[in-house]
């Protein structure tokens, strides 16, 4: 398991424990007046561990190394103090395996360098990828032209519907629907789908993407005219408000999934020549014959 690994293993046990947990009984925003002591460069004492003291300044540069996805959980009410919790521990194992002179382990010094050249390595590749432009408009049009085949779509039937549990409600609001009554009241009146919020819109759907039942009927009806159909959900009043043929998504539609696909690209070339290019500037090589038939 590597050092990156397990910190944010730990960090992420750390939030477990709950609000309750807090340094010194205290909490974020009313620290005992001796962990306020100011420091010469302006930050504060939050925790000690032994001699050891864990700042503001400390804290906040913790959570600047932490990938995104943790960052932001130690950036909501409460989130510094878990960390610190959490730092708090982590010193206290340190300094007990340094009494017990793990520290100075050979196995326990090699992971210490493997570990560090990960880092500093995925850094490097880090700021090296940052640097790769964004795919521009000229370049994700030029893809979705040469690419079209990619973008295809079947046939599609804009939706909505009205779902509700017995038939017999069912065909009530189909007369009320035929009688005139408001397509869009009666689903946020009488719908048990999420879609009831908008209506009872499902929007564009491709054709053979929603269960056998439902898909036959919004691919056969003529349009503007409800038609009850049951599924294994209940039983839906559907209307078709609109139909396309078969034809190509909009680059609209695709322009996002292009530019992924582009800067995954651009990245991953990036990668390889710099790569390539370090392997030659440290004459870097392989022995294949020292393998033997282990390859």
């Amino acid at each position: 398991m590597s050092v990156l690994f397990a910190m944010l293993l730990l960090l992420s046990l750390g939030c477990s424990k709950g609000e309750q947990a807090q340094v010194s009984g205290e909490t974020e925003a009313e620290p005992q007046a001796d962990q306020t002591e100011a420091k010469a460069e302006g930050t504060k004492v939050l925790a000690k561990v032994g001699d050891f003291e864990i700042t503001s300044d400390y804290v906040d540069k913790v959570i600047e190394s932490l990938p995104e996805t943790f960052r932001t959980q130690y950036l909501l009410p409460g989130g510094k103090q878990r960390l610190v919790e959490y730092l708090v521990d982590m010193e206290a194992l340190y300094q007990e395996a340094k009494k017990e002179g793990l520290d100075s382990d050979p196995a326990v010094a090699f992971k210490v360098e493997f570990a560090t050249k990960q880092l500093v390595s995925a850094e490097l590749l880090d700021r090296e990828l940052k640097a790769v432009s964004e795919p521009s408009d000229s370049e994700i049009e030029d893809y979705y032209n040469q690419n079209k085949e990619m973008f295809k779509r079947p046939e599609q039937a804009k939706v909505r519907h009205i779902l509700v549990k017995s038939e017999e409600e069912a065909k009530k609001i189909k007369s009320q629907l035929e009688g005139g009554a408001d397509f869009a009241e009666l689903a946020k009146e009488k719908s048990q789908d999420v879609s009831r919020v908008r209506g009872g819109e499902l929007g564009w759907l491709d054709k053979g993407r929603t269960v056998p039942e439902f898909d036959q009927v919004i691919f056969s009806i003529p349009l503007h005219k409800p038609e009850i159909v049951k599924t294994q959900f209940g039983f839906h009043v559907v209307e078709v408000m609109d139909r396309k043929e078969e034809g190509y998504r909009d680059l609209s539609e695709v322009r996002d999934k292009i530019s992924n696909i582009l800067s995954n690209s651009k990245s991953q070339q990036r990668y390889q020549d710099l790569v390539q290019s370090l392997r030659t500037k440290y004459n870097a090589q392989i022995f294949d014959e020292a393998f033997g038939e282990q390859q």
